[in-house]
């Protein structure tokens, strides 16, 4: 197929994951089957534990190399993709309230406008406030600042 890219690296990244997964339920079963001062199944617990080690090693690396080196965002899509979102929305709940926040999301909907437009349209905030409220910096951290306000609340 055309323009098709197989996904190998991030499935081996998944198959290691799973290897190493079932290597610390051996380790934990080999562990607990020891009786006083003896284990007879250090070797086994010791295998999979070097197993383990050596898979994430090499397939840290490969992933590195192979799918994350070069790798760069494209900030206009990302963004707009954030600014599409009705999750988005959230952080306008503690200012204006559930109910109306849904609202002005039902409204984005039927308009088609974005969160931030519709929320300059509605008159609650100007451009500067609403990128300030709605900025990424501000969704990442949590709770807001008391006394923060916005119009209409």
């Amino acid at each position: 197929m055309a323009g098709k890219v197989n996904p190998v690296i991030p499935e081996s990244v998944a198959q290691v994951a799973l290897q190493v997964m079932g290597n610390d339920q051996t380790i934990t079963l080999a562990a607990s089957m020891g009786q006083l001062e003896l284990n007879q199944f250090m070797p086994l617990l010791a295998h999979n534990l070097l197993n383990s080690l050596s898979l994430l090693l090499n397939v840290s690396g490969s992933f590195t190399r192979n799918c994350v080196q070069g790798i760069s965002a494209n900030e206009d899509r990302c963004r707009k993709h954030v600014e599409s979102s009705d999750a988005l929305a959230t952080v306008l709940v503690p200012f204006l309230g559930y109910s109306r926040v849904e609202k002005i999301v039902d409204a984005c909907r039927s308009s088609g406008r974005s969160l931030r437009d519709e929320i300059i349209f509605q008159g609650l905030a100007d451009a500067d406030e609403v990128d300030e409220l709605l900025s990424p910096q501000r969704l990442c951290k949590q709770g807001f600042t008391p006394g923060e306000k916005i119009r209409g609340n």
